[in-house]
């Protein structure tokens, strides 16, 4: 992983948390300034979410020093034009995907250039689109495009093809992280060989298992808990 935190308490309880799942902190910056935080507030439905970047000021520079060698796959999440830039100038195979996030409406389609699968919500879509309706338009710039719905599941495009994959029927407490575990569960599905069909299944059920439990990162599904999960569906 690379990124930044801040020289400070919730920097270092983000290292600890990491270290104990093994993931390797080595290319995470530790930077004299607050690491950087997000308030969200959940009031039914409603969701608001104030937030501080603190530290992440300084991850063009943790890309600088820490983005070397051959990767699989470089996953880019809700970083300014310049941090994604840096990215794409500087892989050496292998694919990239990217989250927009909250960044968004920085973007067009002329700055996906290089990114093989991007992921982001309708919201991010319209941003990004500037008004414009036709969503294959993204493809003149991605090879893989997934526009995640909420509670209307998740649709791929590509130059080929358009699956859709409805969301799970789950009680829901909390939307919050869901974006990111269906992230994670599409890019692991990738990773191991999976075509895109399962890999979007494997994603809605990612973001099904976060949503029923409260906080960002409680309901993150472990490998086995999300194969049983689709398979029981």
């Amino acid at each position: 992983m690379l990124g930044c935190v801040g020289e400070d308490h919730f920097g270092t309880m983000a290292l600890e948390s990491l270290r104990e799942e093994d993931v390797d902190t080595g290319g995470i910056m530790v930077c004299p300034i607050g690491t950087g935080t997000v308030c969200v507030i959940v009031e039914g439905e409603h969701r608001t979410m104030i937030a501080w970047r603190g530290a992440n000021s300084g991850l063009r520079e943790a890309v600088q020093r820490g983005l070397t060698g051959n990767h699989k796959l470089i996953h880019v999440s809700n970083v300014p034009k310049e941090v994604l830039l840096e990215v794409l100038g500087r892989r050496k195979g292998g694919l990239v995907s990217f989250d927009p996030g909250g960044a968004a409406s920085e973007y067009t389609t002329d700055d996906l250039h290089g990114i093989d699968l991007l992921l982001l919500n309708e919201s991010e879509l319209d941003a990004i689109l500037r008004g414009e309706q036709d969503r294959r338009s993204l493809l003149q710039a991605v090879e893989v495009a997934v526009v995640k719905q909420g509670a209307g599941g998740a649709t791929l495009l590509t130059r080929e093809l358009e699956i859709h994959c409805p969301a799970f029927r789950v009680n829901v407490m909390d939307t919050t992280g869901a974006g990111d575990a269906f992230d994670a569960a599409f890019l692991t599905a990738v990773l191991r060989g999976h075509d895109l069909r399962e890999a979007l299944l494997w994603g809605c059920g990612g973001a099904a298992l976060k949503i029923q439990k409260p906080g960002a990162r409680a309901g993150l599904p472990r490998l086995k808990e999300l194969i049983e999960f689709i398979g029981q569906t």
